[in-house]
């Protein structure tokens, strides 16, 4: 009976064939129910006999549970891979049976399967194992969490997910019904991002999780549904760190940008798509900042500077100079109804020896 997992050895006493599964049923419910040490002859004879067909799925749940937990403790007691192995392809194969419309004609598992008491639903199974690392990956001889695992290749989630597919397709359809994931969806994306924001906080990611990242974010690019959850999708900075949208700015103020102290603004990775940032509504850094006079600046008193400042204004303030602004903005049709643009003629150009700005993110009112 040792080529069961998890098998535990039955009360010793007299047992109804009632009680007694066929030794083809020990790789589903070994751990909780006893297998008869003898053959039990042809269907028909076991059912003449009234020894059981296949086991409720409530029973085979619980052997599956028993051998995760079994699996779970130091050194696996009483298991080894390779059995392991075998029965988990049984169990995967009896879930994929009685729960989807998949059916192998050449395996008596999946014939029996259509007689068994139906004492659990699949949305129950699906609530049960959701968060429950259940799906074997048989070449690491581990499990994964049921959302962590794609039918499809994921490359870009690195080791953090994986593509778990079995070649026998009653088997695979097992995976699905505990909630493996057939297509990578935009919920999984902010899963992924929102572990590594957990995990590193405000550390920067080693330069590799950061391309993953990026390649994962490319994900999101265009994605309509984005929008909805804005709040809840962290995007890689500049500095490599993974914080939200409303803390984050679109880098496009290259004037600014070298007198704005680093850990003043975080702004948006450069290989993060400008179409995403705009879609979680990510403010822009050229539109934000604002220059203010920090003290009032001391006039020169140079008649030359004075002059050449006069010269200036009075071009400024002409209506040949007005005329070829709205000439140039007229030309442009992108930018729609052409501006009030009178304010030309009220500025100033006064002269100093020197002044002082400081910058503001306006939207904050603080020091950039």
């Amino acid at each position: 009976m040792q080529i069961f997992a998890g098998f535990k050895i039955p009360q010793d006493r007299l047992y109804r064939p009632d009680e007694l599964y066929a030794s083809d049923q020990g790789h589903l419910v070994a751990s909780c129910a006893a297998i008869a040490p003898f053959r039990q002859g042809s269907k028909e004879v076991r059912a003449g006999l009234t020894f059981p067909g296949a086991p409720p799925l409530s029973l085979v749940i619980e052997h599956f549970e028993n051998l995760l937990d079994l699996w779970d403790e130091p050194n696996h007691p009483g298991i080894e891979g390779d059995t392991l192995s075998k029965s988990l392809g049984m169990i995967y194969r009896a879930l994929g049976a009685r729960m989807s419309n998949l059916r192998n004609g050449e395996d008596d598992l999946d014939e029996d399967w259509d007689e068994a008491p139906e004492d659990v639903s699949a949305s129950e199974v699906l609530d049960r194992f959701s968060e429950v690392a259940c799906l074997w990956e048989d070449g690491e001889k581990r499990f994964w969490i049921p959302r962590y695992a794609f039918s499809v290749p994921v490359p870009f989630f690195g080791h953090r997910r994986a593509q778990l597919k079995l070649s026998e397709s009653v088997a695979d359809a097992g995976y699905e019904v505990l909630g493996r994931r057939s297509a990578v969806q935009a919920s999984d994306v902010i899963d992924f991002l929102e572990e590594l924001e957990f995990e590193y906080g405000d550390a920067p990611l080693p330069e590799s999780m950061q391309s993953l990242v990026v390649s994962v974010l490319r994900l999101l690019d265009g994605d309509p549904s984005v929008g909805e959850r804005a709040n809840e999708i962290p995007l890689l900075t500049a500095a490599g760190r993974l914080f939200r949208p409303f803390l984050l700015f679109e880098d496009d103020d290259a004037y600014h940008r070298p007198y704005i102290h680093p850990d003043a603004v975080h702004v948006v990775h450069s290989q993060v798509s400008t179409n995403l940032s705009f879609q979680l509504g990510v403010p822009s850094l050229a539109q934000a900042i604002e220059e203010r006079m920090a003290v009032r600046p001391e006039l020169a008193s140079d008649a030359e500077l004075i002059q050449k400042c006069n010269r200036v204004q009075r071009t400024l303030h002409s209506s040949e100079f007005e005329a070829g602004i709205r000439r140039i903005l007229r030309d442009r049709p992108e930018h729609g109804r052409i501006p009030d643009i009178s304010w030309l003629r009220r500025i100033e150009i006064i002269p100093t020896l020197s002044f002082e700005i400081e910058l503001w993110l306006a939207h904050e009112g603080r020091n950039a």
